[in-house]
């Protein structure tokens, strides 16, 4: 991660810095909310989301110290989408609340097709999501297996982030926590990878730039990991070998690894 100097010269704190920070990363928090908005399938300023993305900016900005060599998007990224997600949610939460269940249904097939894209841009192309090379990817029917393959899997996950809010239900505790165990025992990578992506509504894209890693790489190995976990819903939970992390990959891990707030399901499951 490179370091960014352009604010070595203010006063951590200071109104100047502060200011500074707020003018130069208006818009991208602003792209923040609307991304985030999109994949809730919501109004990014009639729905609040923007409120969050702003008060979050103005917290790190008020807490930024540019000696400590991080820039300052590397720095803000996760609490603006953290507070943008949670602004989400209360909406949502709000419009189910108020609505028919036949509405509520839609929405939350309208809600699932919008993160779907958001995870996959390229399905709006009508390009088949697999990135796997050989005699077979060629086939039209194998590579359409797959993506449908996918696509289920997915949407699982994502069905699994809502009902995960709500534990307390009988109908949803058990197979819920009992899937939540299976992710708990993932490398630490592979874990964050789905919260970011399916609990925190980042983009493939915007998780490797926070970590600094070729986009592709990350693109690869959410794949082999839905590939793997889709295997793993079909079969007996937890009895196939552990999916092994990609070399590229390895460095983050061991920085995951030494990290002692990096494992989300595990960190999840205690908080239920």
């Amino acid at each position: 991660m490179k370091k960014d100097n352009t604010y070595i010269k203010y006063q951590p704190a200071s109104e100047e810095l502060v200011q500074r920070l707020v003018d130069d990363h208006r818009n991208w928090a602003i792209s923040i909310a609307k991304s985030i908005a999109r994949s809730w399938n919501l109004d990014w300023q009639l729905d609040g989301i923007d409120g969050g993305a702003f008060e979050a900016l103005i917290f790190c900005a008020r807490r930024y110290d540019p000696n400590i060599g991080v820039p300052f998007r590397a720095y803000a990224r996760k609490r603006i989408h953290e507070s943008c997600t949670m602004e989400a949610k209360t909406s949502k939460s709000w419009q189910y609340n108020t609505g028919n269940n036949e509405n509520d249904n839609e929405t939350l097939e309208r809600e699932v097709s919008f993160k779907l894209f958001n995870i996959y841009p390229s399905l709006r192309e009508g390009v088949s999501l697999t990135t796997e090379d050989g005699e077979n990817s060629a086939n039209h029917d194998y590579l359409l297996r797959t993506t449908v393959k996918i696509l289920l899997t997915s949407a699982n996950l994502i069905n699994m982030a809502q009902e995960a809010q709500e534990l307390n239900n009988p109908d949803n505790a058990l197979e819920t926590t009992n899937i939540l165990s299976m992710l708990a025992n993932l490398d630490s990578v592979h874990q964050n990878i789905l919260w970011f992506v399916y609990w925190q509504d980042y983009s493939l894209r915007s998780l490797a730039e926070e970590w600094g890693v070729d986009e592709l790489v990350v693109i690869r190995e959410h794949q082999t990991l839905i590939d793997y976990l889709s295997k793993q819903f079909q079969s007996a939970r937890g009895q196939s070998s552990k999916l092994k992390l990609r070399p590229k990959l390895r460095p983050l891990g061991n920085i995951l690894n030494n990290s002692k707030h990096e494992f989300p399901f595990k960190k999840f499951k205690k908080e239920k």
